[in-house]
């Protein structure tokens, strides 16, 4: 596997975990978030939404990453 994709996996399992400061720290300074249907937000606008979103879950939920494309 590659260094990407070691991290995403991290970043995946940390949120899905809701280790909200441990998923925050795998995302650099410098990276260019984009999703579809909204386009390019600001890193501070994406840790935002995640923060949000994670801060409403009850409890952590499993993850299976079962394919990765790059």
């Amino acid at each position: 596997m590659s260094k990407e994709k070691e991290i995403i996996t991290e970043f995946i399992t940390a949120a899905a975990e809701l280790r909200v400061d441990d998923a925050v720290k795998l995302i650099a300074d410098e990276c260019e978030c984009w999703y579809t249907g909204g386009g390019s937000v600001s890193r501070e606008d994406f840790l935002a939404g995640m923060r949000f979103l994670l801060s409403q879950v009850a409890e952590p939920g499993p993850v299976l990453i079962k394919e990765m494309i790059r």
